[in-house]
């Protein structure tokens, strides 16, 4: 009789036991790649939202950058390289002659003055009768 009742309790005890641990090796690994890929999901969903709104503001950009180069070139017309500060004034000379000569008129004197550092640069100063 005692061989029957030990029986009679380990073996729901066993299937109890089998179940949890399928429960806890099978199920419950699922359900942490299930929330794993819910997070990769919203993780996704927030990348799509921003590259969106950055192919939308695409042309915002585009026209900003284009605005910044405009202000770069006009700013170089206002630098005259030269190895020396002698070619560089000649090269300023050369471009105020020019302009003057392209509106009509001409240039009777010429004459550069003091030249300084300014930050990275020399500034040359020059006196022009027109």
């Amino acid at each position: 009789m005692k061989k029957g009742m030990l029986l009679k309790v380990l073996v729901p005890t066993a299937l109890i036991l089998a179940a949890l641990v399928f429960y806890q090796n099978v199920l419950m690994k699922n359900g942490d790649s299930l929330a794993a890929l819910k997070d990769r999901e919203a993780a996704a969903a927030r990348a799509l939202k921003k590259y969106g709104r950055l192919i939308r503001e695409k042309p915002l950009i585009e026209k900003k950058l284009e605005s910044m180069k405009e202000s770069r070139i006009a700013r170089e017309a206002d630098i005259f390289e030269g190895q020396s500060l002698s070619i560089a004034s000649a090269a300023l000379q050369e471009t105020v002659k020019n302009i003057v000569s392209g509106g009509g008129g001409a240039v009777s004197s010429e004459r550069i003055g003091k030249t300084g550092p300014l930050g990275g640069f020399m500034v040359i100063s020059a006196s022009f009768e027109i």
